[in-house]
C-alpha cells in the first residue's frame, strides 16, 4: 500500500509540473530551463520506479543514475540500503552525491575495499567536497581523521568489505538455483576478483545454464580462464561472447588477446584489426593492439596506435592494474609510447612521453624507472637519480601496506571498468 501511494504521489508531482509548464506556455513565458527541468523530473520518477524491484542490479543502477542527477527520490531507499552488505557502497555514494553527511564513514570504509577498482576516486572526490579533507585514496589516512575526530564513533570499518556478502556455499547446488542471472554475474565476478576462481566458474558455469544466448557470463568466464593460464578455454569462452554479438568491440579483443596467448598471431592480428574497425575510439582496443605489435617488433605500427591513443580521453574513467598500482588508460598509452619509443632510439621522445605519463599517474613506478633509463641515457644523471628515488619510495610504501595507489585526482571523470 505505501508502494502504490508512494507512485501516485510522484505521478501527481509530474502532472503538476506538466500543468506549470503548460500555463507558463499559455501566458507567453516560455522557458526552455523548464522544459528541461521537466523532462528530467520525468525521467527521474521514472527510473525511481526501479527502486521498488527484486533484481538488485537494477536498484543500484537506478541509485547511480538519480545520485548523478540529484534526484532526492532514492534517498529513503539509499538509507534503508546502507545497512544491507551487498548494497552499502552504492548507497553511500548516492547520499555522498547529495551533501549527506552520513555518508562520511560509509565512504571512508568503501576505500578499504580491495575491489572497487574504478570507484575510489568517485569516493575520494565525494570525501573531500563533505569534509574539505585531502587524503586521496588513502583509507589509513581517512580512518584515522575519523577517529580523530569522532572520538566516541563505534562504526565497524571492517565487516563487509566485499563487493557481495557471501552468504551462502557456491557448490550448494540449491542456492545457485535461487539467483537471477545478473545476481551470478556479480558474485562471480565477486569470486573471480577475491581469487576463489574455482567458485566462480562455478557460479558462472551456472549463469550460462541460464542464458546460454547471452554472451556476458561467456565473458566473465574466459577471464577467469586467462587468470588461470587455460587460454584454450579462455580461447573457447570469448569466441562463443563474439559469435553471440560479432559487432561487440571489445568481445573481439579479448578473443584476439586469448589467440595471442596461443602463440596463434596472424589470427590474432586479424581480430584487433577488426575490433578497431568496429570501434576505433576505443582507448582500451589501441593499448591492446599496440602492445601486440610492439611485442612482434613492429614498433612504427605500435607507436601508430599509442600515439593515437593519447589523444582519445573516454567519457568513463578505465583504470589498468599495473603491477600493485592502478593507472588512467591515457596514463598507461604514454607508458606505453615511452616504452615503443626507447626501443627505437628516440630517447627526448621516450622521455617526454613517460613524462606525460607520470603527470597523470604520478604513482607509477614503473614509469618513473623507465624514465630513469632514458635520461640516464641522454646524460640527464640527475634527473635519473630522483626518478629512481622517487620509484623507490613508492615500492616501500606499498611493501608497507601504506601505499596510495591511485591516479591524479585532478583528471577524474567518474569510472566504469572495462569488461
Amino acid at each position: 500500500m505505501k508502494i502504490f501511494y508512494r507512485h501516485k504521489l510522484r505521478s501527481a508531482l509530474v502532472l503538476v509540473i506538466l500543468a506549470t509548464v503548460l500555463v507558463l506556455n499559455l501566458i507567453g513565458y516560455r522557458s526552455e530551463v523548464i522544459l528541461v527541468l521537466c523532462q528530467r523530473l520525468i525521467a527521474s520518477a521514472q527510473i525511481a520506479r526501479n527502486l521498488d524491484s527484486k533484481d538488485n542490479f537494477l536498484i543500484h543502477s537506478s541509485l547511480d543514475v538519480l545520485g548523478r542527477r540529484q534526484s532526492k527520490l532514492g534517498e529513503s531507499k539509499a538509507r534503508q540500503l546502507l545497512h544491507k552488505p551487498g548494497s552499502w557502497k552504492v548507497a553511500a555514494i548516492y547520499l555522498g552525491r547529495l551533501g549527506h553527511q552520513t555518508a562520511v564513514p560509509y565512504l571512508i570504509k568503501a576505500l578499504g575495499s580491495q575491489h572497487m577498482t574504478g570507484l575510489r576516486e568517485v569516493q575520494a572526490n565525494l570525501l573531500q567536497d563533505l569534509t574539505g579533507q585531502s587524503y586521496g585514496v588513502d583509507f589509513p589516512r581517512w580512518r584515522e581523521w575519523w577517529m580523530l575526530n569522532h572520538p566516541c564513533s563505534t562504526f565497524d570499518f571492517e565487516s563487509h568489505l566485499n563487493v557481495l556478502p557471501l552468504q551462502f556455499d557456491p557448490l550448494a547446488t540449491e542456492k545457485l538455483e535461487e539467483m537471477s542471472y545478473t545476481d551470478l554475474l556479480a558474485l562471480g565476478n565477486t569470486e573471480r576478483f577475491q581469487g576463489r576462481l574455482d567458485r566462480a566458474l562455478i557460479i558462472l558455469d551456472r549463469a550460462v545454464d541460464i542464458a546460454p544466448q547471452v554472451p556476458d557470463a561467456y565473458t566473465l568466464r574466459g577471464f577467469v580462464y586467462m587468470e588461470t593460464s587455460n587460454y584454450h578455454k579462455a580461447h573457447a569462452s570469448f569466441r562463443v561472447a563474439t559469435d553471440l554479438a560479432p559487432s561487440n568491440a571489445i568481445y573481439r579483443n579479448n578473443l584476439a588477446n586469448a589467440l595471442d596467448k596461443l602463440g596463434r598471431g596472424n589470427e590474432a592480428a586479424g581480430q584487433y584489426d577488426e575490433a578497431i574497425r568496429l570501434n576505433g575510439g576505443d582507448i582500451t582496443l589501441l593499448l591492446d593492439r599496440g602492445r601486440f605489435k610492439l611485442m612482434r617488433g613492429d614498433i612504427n605500427e605500435a607507436i601508430e596506435d599509442f600515439t593515437r591513443a593519447t589523444t582519445i580521453r573516454p567519457s568513463y574513467r578505465v583504470l589498468r592494474l599495473v603491477e600493485a598500482w592502478e593507472v588512467s588508460e591515457p596514463s598507461l598509452a604514454y607508458k606505453l609510447l615511452g616504452d615503443a619509443k626507447k626501443r627505437q632510439g628516440d630517447f627526448s621522445g621516450a622521455e617526454a612521453a613517460y613524462s606525460k605519463g607520470i603527470a597523470l599517474s604520478p604513482v607509477f613506478p614503473s614509469a618513473l624507472e623507465e624514465r630513469a633509463t632514458v635520461r640516464e641515457l641522454s646524460g640527464n644523471l640527475g634527473g635519473a637519480e630522483q626518478d629512481r628515488k622517487t620509484a623507490v619510495e613508492i615500492r616501500e610504501r606499498e611493501r608497507r601496506g601504506k601505499g596510495v595507489k591511485g591516479v591524479n585526482d585532478s583528471s577524474s571523470r567518474g569510472s566504469t571498468p572495462h569488461s
